[in-house]
């Protein structure tokens, strides 16, 4: 049922209401029974909703819909749509979820797969996508570029499907990434790699392939120690901070995220998630649900955090009923702020502060430079950075050259 999926009223009251509203208990029902996950469910409903809008507004007879009007709709409304919100426009997810829908109608014909694209490879992208989102908790970001390289595979084995698992080889899976890796950057055939493995462990995890398959992806030689970590020293994080116009709504707000960066070392992904609620005041702690891999991590919040998250909840930020600490102020004014504005705000702090940056990791490298610097121990910054080895951290070790230096002996010298 349609319930078990959407909770709030009037978005069920809405859909209730569309011109297709007698599909989408049954669609909801199909959905759930082939096991998508819930969050996949709404989006699917979502585009269905759109679409039933589009047919609505078009005057077409729901007997006399047909792929052709299926076609127009992903193919000449979609690109240029500007139906407002929650209208789904995301183009694959739309087509995999009309390709339900046909089965549900009856009356449709199948819809022909579009030029360069595959729905039988839409299809199986999105149960992986769901098993690395309900299964292994990956992130947004992380899931993006494993389905990516996903499809990639599929496409150079299977063409446009069918997908014969069986025929995947050892040799096979070795000559696709040798061949693959060709043109790429070490850090990206890593990533490549990566993300091929993780697939094709997905697929013995359902026993379509045997284990053989999975060791043949070649592995790639990683020196993640052999160069110094990048950072800002003093000055430069001085420039940084003083680069926000504190007078303003949006200076406080950006301060304050880049304050939650520099100090406690967090992901952009954790710092727009951040809520009110994960602020205790009284015990000065952080709760921070991370981004990466869904746990939850109780931090020491710093005063000079706590005073720029203050001074901006108290003089900066507008009223609105969402819960998130920073939210936007201009368009969409009062709706939780994104990952891209977290970036956009820190690389215009980079460039008012002279500083030729883009890369806002750095920061995250800082924090814990700077707690190294303080007398902090390798154990107490993996806490605060939530690294789950030890080996992650160890990469600050390298950072302080002049304790090093101190130590060092000198070079022998050989006498002429």
């Amino acid at each position: 049922m349609l319930e078990t999926v959407i909770h709030r009223p009037s978005a069920i009251s809405r859909i209730h209401h569309c011109y297709l509203n007698d599909f989408f208990d049954d669609y909801t029902d199909k959905l759930l029974g082939e096991g998508y996950a819930i969050e996949t469910v709404r989006q699917y409903i979502g585009a269905v909703e759109h679409f039933s809008r589009w047919l609505e507004h078009r005057r077409i007879a729901r007997e006399a819909i047909c792929s052709r009007h299926i076609q127009s709709f992903i193919k000449n409304h979609l690109p240029s749509c500007r139906c407002p919100v929650p209208a789904v426009k995301h183009i694959p997810t739309v087509h995999a979820a009309l390709a339900q829908l046909i089965n549900i109608m009856g009356n449709v014909a199948p819809l022909p797969v579009p030029q360069g694209s595959s729905l039988v490879i839409e299809t199986a992208i999105d149960l992986y996508d769901d098993f690395l989102r309900s299964v292994s908790g990956l992130s947004v970001s992380t899931r993006f570029y494993r389905r990516r390289y996903a499809r990639e595979f599929l496409t150079a084995v299977f063409h446009k499907g069918p997908l014969h698992f069986e025929l995947l080889t050892p040799r096979l899976v070795t000559r696709y990434a040798v061949k693959r890796a060709c043109g790429l950057r070490s850090s990206s055939i890593q990533v490549m790699t990566c993300s091929l493995r993780s697939y094709l462990k997905f697929l013995q995890y359902n026993a379509q392939v045997d284990e053989s398959v999975v060791a043949a992806v070649p592995r790639t030689p990683n020196w993640s120690l052999a160069s110094l970590p990048e950072t800002l020293n003093e000055q430069q994080i001085k420039q940084l901070l003083g680069a926000f116009d504190r007078n303003t709504p949006s200076g406080l707000r950006d301060y304050a995220m880049a304050r939650c960066l520099v100090d406690l070392g967090l992901r952009t992904c954790e710092v727009a998630a951040l809520q009110i609620a994960d602020i205790d005041w009284r015990h000065s702690t952080i709760t921070v649900q991370e981004g990466k891999d869904h746990r939850v991590s109780i931090l020491p919040l710093p005063k000079a955090t706590a005073q720029a998250l203050a001074e901006y909840l108290c003089k900066g930020r507008p009223s609105t009923s969402a819960r998130a600490v920073f939210v936007l102020h201009r368009a969409l004014k009062g709706r939780e702020i994104g990952v891209s504005s977290v970036r956009a705000a820190i690389r215009q702090a980079y460039r008012r502060a002279g500083l030729n940056i883009s890369k806002i990791h750095i920061l995250r490298h800082t924090a814990a430079t700077r707690m190294l610097n303080a007398g902090a121990s390798l154990k107490e910054i993996a806490d605060v950075l939530r690294h789950r080895s030890l080996e992650s951290t160890t990469l600050y070790t390298k950072v302080g050259l002049p304790d090093l230096a101190c130590v060092a002996l000198p070079w022998p010298r050989r006498e002429l």
